[in-house]
């Protein structure tokens, strides 16, 4: 607990990086416990639409603990939006895939009546998947790269003045998820994703050319 640190903030801090670290090391049983089975047989049903490119256009719900608020603090804040992504099956149990997020946040406006507005963060996020197949389901592991932009606009409440500032990360994302087969062609996708400063959590269609 750092000193002057309200302790609901650092106890609420201390709980959101115990959830997330709670569901990723489930999500890993989940994959590796679907990869020792003896599932061979079941590989080869699917092995054509499981081959080549996929691309997918999910629903987004991202934490950000890197904006910096009105008393200029940290916070954190969730937005609701949509992440695309394309990938590639280059072997067996294998694949690369790159994923673009464009996230906004609502305004924020202190007690004073200045404002936080404009918060828009640019997420890109290239991978290395391993992934393994229980049937319909197919749990996988994600190691990534990822490249962050974030840009925040500071007003006053009388419009005396204004400024925008950036920010920019990058670094190694962790993450876990689930495809679970509807059609020879379409998945449903349920995924979770660690960076530095996001938490992104996705779920949407999977279409498999």
């Amino acid at each position: 607990n750092k000193v002057g640190e309200n302790p609901m903030t650092y106890f609420q801090n201390s709980f959101a990086f115990v959830r997330s670290a709670g569901l990723l090391a489930l999500l890993g049983m989940v994959a590796l416990a679907a990869s020792s089975a003896d599932a061979q047989d079941m590989m080869g049903m699917n092995k054509a639409k499981e081959s080549g490119i996929y691309v997918g256009l999910n629903y987004a719900n991202v934490e950000n603990d890197s904006i910096v608020s009105l008393d200029s603090t940290p916070a954190e804040y969730d937005g609701d939006n949509f992440i695309f992504f394309v990938g590639y099956r280059f072997m067996e149990n294998w694949r690369v895939e790159y994923q673009m997020l464009d996230a906004e946040y609502d305004d924020i406006v202190s007690d004073l009546g200045n404002r936080l507005y404009d918060i828009e963060d640019e997420i890109e996020i290239f991978s290395v998947i391993f992934q393994t197949q229980m049937g319909k389901w197919h749990p996988f592991l994600r190691l990534a790269h990822y490249d962050s932009e974030l840009s925040e606009t500071h007003g006053s409440a009388s419009g005396s003045f204004e400024y925008t500032e950036s920010f920019s990360d990058s670094g190694t994302a962790l993450g876990a998820g689930v495809d679970f087969d509807i059609a020879d062609s379409l998945a449903f996708r349920v995924d979770y994703t660690k960076t530095d400063d996001h938490d992104p959590i996705t779920l949407g269609p999977i279409y498999h050319f």
